[in-house]
C-alpha cells in the first residue's frame, strides 16, 4: 500500500496543511472513521470526510489493518 522509512522525520506539510494546523496522528481505523462522521464543518467537508470513511471501511474489510490477525503496533491504542 505504501513505504516508510524507519526513522522519523519532521513533518513536510503544504501550505494549506500547515494552515489548518495538520498534525500526524496514529490511531485505530473505526476511530478516526467515527470522528470523521462526527465532524461536519460543509459540505466539502462532508463529502471530503465520508470518502475517507468509506476507504478506511473498505481497507478494514480487505484486512489491510491486520498483521498476523493482529492490529498493527501502532493501531493498538485508540492515539498512540
Amino acid at each position: 500500500m505504501c513505504s516508510v522509512k524507519k526513522d522519523i522525520e519532521q513533518q513536510n506539510l503544504d501550505k494549506y496543511e500547515a494552515d489548518e494546523g495538520f498534525t500526524l496522528e496514529f490511531l485505530k481505523p473505526q476511530l478516526a472513521i467515527d470522528v470523521n462522521r462526527e465532524t461536519i464543518l460543509d459540505d466539502f467537508t462532508q463529502i471530503m470526510l465520508e470518502r475517507e470513511a468509506l476507504v478506511l471501511e473498505l481497507l478494514i474489510q480487505e484486512g489491510y489493518f491486520e498483521c498476523g490477525g493482529k492490529l498493527h503496533e501502532n493501531t493498538q491504542n485508540d492515539i498512540v
